[in-house]
């Protein structure tokens, strides 16, 4: 029997004013649901469920067939015919239901009682009751047996007895982050129906085998899309992709994988005949030295079979490049758009939420006039591209109902291709890409906003006692948690305890750079450090504390291992716990592997900057600044002025356009006092130069994904408007922000 199950079709009053037949499995839509084909020798439970809603009272009556086993194309018939006989009694039914609820509803619990009048998916309502058969009903429910020749026995089930329900985007941020803690998340997840649910016979066939990619990906014979033979063209039928239906749009996107050599015309094929202008692409062309997509778009211009695609122009973001494309078949030309969403890691997921939400804009802005499907892929055509359509839909039913449903539309997803979302961190990540849409406040200010509101919010409320950047970082503190205990095996591990300045700061393993190990296992992969992404690019920095006496050799070997050419060094040395871990001028060390020689310093009024030539093993000699800001003390949590920051800034800015964007590192004592507040800085700058736009909060929150230490009060929090605000006091071309 299969687990799970799926809308096979909603039936509206008006088509049940008499007896009728209804087939399930015979590949029609109805109101939205795809009615996919049956499977031979497969086990079915069929189930019926009217809806009544009486003052306000949502009343369901609910009827699941034993199983029935599927022999041939008869079955589905015979089935449809049982069903039909009962539709219009099920009907009257749940109105005679509601009639006897009316007179008892004084001595029953309530069944279910709408917040409001607002529509509700019929998905959502079928999720709810999808568990209940004849026994699994709670004892909390009010029965009508009525004589029939169909024995229809009709439930309505109370409250408490609802396994899933649609959620009000006004409780989604609360569900999501009970439902991480409680593992109701999970439990949905593990609800949906897995592997394959379909035949999918044609894609099996041993012409079709060499343009699949995954031999475990195939599209199901009931969904797949079908090429239409042109002339002179293969007049295979067959591509990997997949019709999959939105939030109340049958087929809106299409599913597919990642072109192969041998199928890169077949996708313009499909491009064209589907009349599809918008692409999404989630995967890149090779991920951990595999190749999971070949370049199906030409760098000027090319032909695939007669399709001619030209390149029009390219943009390129932080997270994203978006391509416009020509594509031309004899005398006719239409523009496609391809979104190529850069950092979605495979069989992950991205690091931020919030980042989808400037991609999705991007393709929403772009409304073609007419309706065609969107076509959408990753590597397998899946995961990733599961994930994107699940977040999709329901900003859509959001927008229509004011509440999501995730799992009952994953649930009717999965009936059109297998696997769709293929883990639950994808699963937890299209909820917390839809509580980043539709939940967050937007803190983003355009400059000239910010300017006007400054002093607005820095002054204290009368009522909270509090600024709003006050009320913004204690936000902050709410959806910021701390990383999961396992995150740390290795900071935590006996051997590399001494390495830590403090126990409570700590390098995560997903974030951490790796060092060389020795065969007796007498010296770890371990050094207190972590990459933390900038404005523009990923692992902008590698933040570490001052190295221990006996990290010296470590940290030199992380430093010449990551390629750097920069590096920035807060604060003054205190102690003998931080001795000075460079060579004096004109002078040469090797520590361990790696051979520094300082070959020039300057003085800076208060920044040192020193020259180095690194060698390390048999590279070539490297040339690497040293940033020392002897002015950045830790007598306060903050510098005594924007200024010291600013000036640190612009050295390492100009000194980076000849580093061809490389790494830098950044250290302080702990590796987070100075150090996250100097990453957000350079982040505000960045985004104040680029976008002519402040977002302080989505700053500080994108440098904690990497260290959730990182700001490490309120104080310095204010700081970085304070420091937003010197930086457009300075900058020359500030006149072009008015």
């Amino acid at each position: 029997m299969r687990l799970g199950y799926y809308v096979a079709a909603h039936l509206t009053p008006q088509t049940l004013t008499e007896k009728m037949d209804f087939v399930v499995g015979d590949g029609d839509v109805f109101g939205a649901f795809e009615n996919p084909p049956l499977t031979d020798a497969m086990s079915y439970r069929f189930g019926l469920l009217a809806e009544s809603n009486f003052s306000g009272e949502v009343l369901y009556g609910y009827r699941l067939t034993g199983p029935v086993i599927v022999n041939g194309g008869s079955s589905a018939a015979g089935v449809g015919v049982v069903i039909g006989a009962i539709l219009v009694l099920v009907i009257l039914i749940i109105a005679a239901i509601a009639l006897t609820f009316y007179y008892v509803r004084k001595r029953q619990a309530v069944v279910y009682r709408s917040r409001s009048p607002t529509k509700r998916s019929l998905k959502g309502r079928l999720s709810r009751l999808s568990k209940l058969d004849e026994n699994s009903m709670s004892e909390s429910r009010m029965t009508l047996n009525m004589e029939s020749s169909d024995s229809v026995n009709m439930t309505v089930v109370a409250n408490g007895g609802l396994p899933s329900k649609p959620v009000p985007v006004k409780r989604l941020q609360e569900h999501v982050i009970q439902g991480q803690a409680n593992g109701v998340l999970k439990e949905e997840y593990m609800t949906t129906p897995k592997g394959q649910l379909h035949p999918w016979e044609v894609a099996k066939k041993a012409e079709n085998k060499p343009k699949n990619r995954y031999g475990n990906i195939l599209p199901y014979d009931h969904s797949r899309v079908k090429l239409v033979p042109l002339p002179d063209f293969d007049n295979t039928d067959y591509i990997n992709a997949s019709y999959v239906s939105g939030y109340r749009c049958p087929r809106k996107y299409i599913a597919t994988q990642g072109p192969k050599q041998t199928t890169l015309t077949d996708f313009w094929r499909m491009v064209w005949q589907e009349g599809s202008c918008k692409i999404i692409m989630l995967t890149n062309l090779k991920e951990q030295e595999k190749t999971k997509c070949e370049q199906y778009w030409p760098e000027t211009s090319q032909k695939y079979g007669k399709f001619v695609v030209t390149l029009m122009k390219t943009d390129t973001q932080v997270d994203f490049v978006v391509r416009e494309f020509e594509i031309s078949l004899e005398n006719k030309t239409r523009t496609v758009i391809q979104f190529h969403f850069t950092t979605w890691p495979d069989h992950g997921v991205p690091l931020y939420p919030d980042a989808l939400l400037p991609f999705l804009r991007r393709i929403w802005d772009f409304q073609p006039h007419d309706d065609h499907p969107i076509i959408v892929h990753c590597s397998g055509g899946i995961g990733r591209t599961g994930t994107l359509i699940l977040v999709d839909s329901m900003l859509s039913q959001a927008e229509a109902e004011g509440e999501v449903n995730l799992v009952a539309h994953l649930h009717a997803m999965r009936q059109s291709r297998v696997n769709l979302v293929e883990s639950l961190e994808q699963y937890i990540f299209a909820y917390m890409a839809l509580v980043e849409i539709l939940c967050s406040k937007n803190h983003k200010l355009s400059v000239k906003e910010f300017v006007t509101l400054y002093q607005k919010i820095k002054a204290k409320s009368a009522a909270t006692g509090k600024s709003a950047i006050e009320l913004e970082y204690e936000e902050l503190a709410r959806i910021c948690p701390l990383a999961a205990p396992e995150e740390y095996n290795s900071a935590r591990d006996v051997r590399n305890a001494a390495k830590n300045r403090s126990s409570k700061i700590l390098a995560c393993d997903s974030r951490r750079p790796f060092l060389s190990v020795t065969a007796d296992g007498s010296k770890t992969d371990y050094i207190n450090a972590i990459y933390v992404d900038g404005f523009k690019r990923r692992k902008a920095y590698l933040v570490t504390q001052l190295p221990l006496p006996e990290t010296i050799d470590d940290f030199w070997e992380m430093l010449a291992g990551s390629g750097s050419v920069t590096l920035v060094t807060l604060g003054p040395l205190q102690d003998e716990t931080t001795p000075q871990f460079w060579p004096s001028l004109k002078t040469s060390v090797k520590y361990g592997k790696v051979v520094v020689e300082q070959t020039d310093s300057q003085d800076f009024r208060g920044l040192l900057v020193r020259t180095f030539k690194v060698i390390y093993g048999s590279r070539p000699a490297r040339i690497l600044k040293q940033f020392h800001s002897q002015s950045w003390n830790r007598a306060s949590t903050v510098p005594s002025s924007s200024d010291v920051v600013l000036e640190i800034l612009q050295h390492v800015d100009r000194w980076q356009m000849q580093a061809e964007g490389r790494t830098v590192v950044v250290q302080c004592l702990d590796g987070c006092q100075e150090s996250g507040l100097y990453c957000v800085s350079a982040a505000i700058c960045d985004q104040l130069k680029l976008e002519q736009e402040l977002d302080v909060f989505r700053s500080v929150r994108n440098v904690r994904s990497s260290r959730p230490e990182f700001i490490v009060d309120s104080e310095q929090y204010a700081f970085c408007y304070d420091l937003a605000l010197s930086f457009l006091d300075t900058f020359e071309t500030y006149s072009n922000f008015q």
